[in-house]
């Protein structure tokens, strides 16, 4: 369904409207998904900003901005990501998989499970 690295685009039901995310796991058979949400500011200092162009499978939006806020995880089964229409969009680049990864080790927010979990699923972006 999704693979680590896929940009995704999704119905949000608590916001009401498309929310997009970067996949650290895609689901498999009864374990959800790992998501970490973007958007378009940057509130937090675990945050990887990038610019728009950056991203250019989602929509341009006011702020310039596509920031994958490194500070929770969403976690969406199957069921949920057909539910909210869940597409691929594109991926991330190579080169921000390795400065996200560098990010992600610094996180205060992510308990160290979770950063490494995250750090080794994204780590493998860089080998190929």
């Amino acid at each position: 369904m999704f693979s680590t690295g896929d940009i995704v685009g999704c119905y949000a039901p608590t916001v009401g409207y498309r929310k997009y995310h970067l996949c650290v796991f895609g689901p498999v058979g009864e374990r959800a998904g790992w998501f970490l949400f973007i958007n378009s500011e940057n509130n937090y200092e675990t945050d990887f900003v990038l610019k728009n162009e950056d991203l250019d499978c989602i929509p341009k939006n006011d702020t310039g901005l596509s920031v994958i806020s490194c500070s929770s995880i969403v976690r969406l089964s199957v069921r949920h990501l057909e539910l909210y229409k869940a597409e691929r969009l594109g991926s991330l680049a190579k080169e921000h998989a390795a400065a996200l990864v560098e990010v992600i080790k610094g996180s205060k927010a992510l308990t160290n499970p979770e950063k490494k979990a995250c750090v080794e699923s994204l780590s493998s972006l860089l080998d190929n």
